[in-house]
């Protein structure tokens, strides 16, 4: 589980080809179907873009979550499919420019 910055809960649903968001004001829940029906998310991450990253388990894939679109994109682990990625974490990475 992990919240965006707006405070809605977002979950992936275990067992399922799913991840939901639930509005934590509302309790309403949408739920985003990912691409592929034997996906298997396990954890997610959210970064302070509020972008969705979520590790595919039963794949072997590394997704990424667009709430606001809806659009998913997936890369496949280096490891291959057996590689059963258990968890995501996010870090913001600042570039500072150069100091003369």
């Amino acid at each position: 589980m992990a919240f965006d910055s707006a405070g809605n809960l977002f979950v992936v649903q275990f067992g399922t080809n799913r991840v939901a968001r639930v509005d934590t004001r509302t309790g309403g829940i949408r739920e985003y179907p990912l691409p592929d029906a034997a996906s298997r998310p396990r954890r997610i991450a959210i970064t302070p873009d509020d972008i969705v990253w979520y590790t595919d388990y039963a794949r072997g894939f590394l997704g990424r979550l667009d709430p606001k679109s809806g659009e998913v994109k997936e890369w496949r682990s280096p490891s291959g499919p057996r590689s059963e990625p258990y968890a995501a974490g996010a870090t913001l990475v600042t570039c500072w420019p150069a100091i003369p």
